[in-house]
């Protein structure tokens, strides 16, 4: 029942959900859901996945479309793994820089411009042509600098 089973996912508070839902649910799934912060990342599970595609553009939580059980559950254990580094990483954060923004270390400061980059990286298009401007923009950039 999708009305339930949002309810459910707006009830969840301080925590993050992985959601795998079927190919043929994941439309109505997505629009009522992909903006909800609860959900991290969201999976789809179906036979065909070519008709399923085009919401990798629109929707930029969505970690994959699976057809095999098995690929399924190892994106989900690395994911899991990734989410919580990062809960331990800003855990330590917390426990031993008790800072303001303002009073960030360098250090800090990167890692927090880092996560920001990430989240921009993972909201770009995910297409070959977009992959190939970011390679020649990267080469262009970095030109005659061997150590990056």
């Amino acid at each position: 029942d999708l009305k339930t089973c949002i309810d459910y996912i707006e009830s969840i508070t301080n925590e993050k959900i992985f959601l795998v839902t079927s190919g043929r649910d994941a439309l109505n799934i997505l629009i009522r859901i992909h903006a909800l912060k609860q959900i991290d990342s969201i999976f789809i599970f179906c036979l065909k996945p070519e008709k399923y595609q085009y919401l990798l553009q629109t929707y930029t939580k969505i970690i994959g479309i699976y057809t095999k059980r098995r690929e399924l559950l190892n994106s989900l254990k690395e994911n899991i793994i990734l989410v919580e580094k990062h809960l331990e990483t800003f855990n330590f954060y917390n426990q031993h820089k008790q800072k303001t923004t303002r009073d960030l270390s360098k250090e800090s400061a990167e890692f927090l411009w880092f996560q920001i980059f990430k989240d921009v990286i993972l909201r770009l298009p995910r297409d070959n042509h977009a992959k190939q401007q970011m390679i020649e923009f990267c080469q262009h950039y970095y030109r005659g600098n061997e150590k990056e």
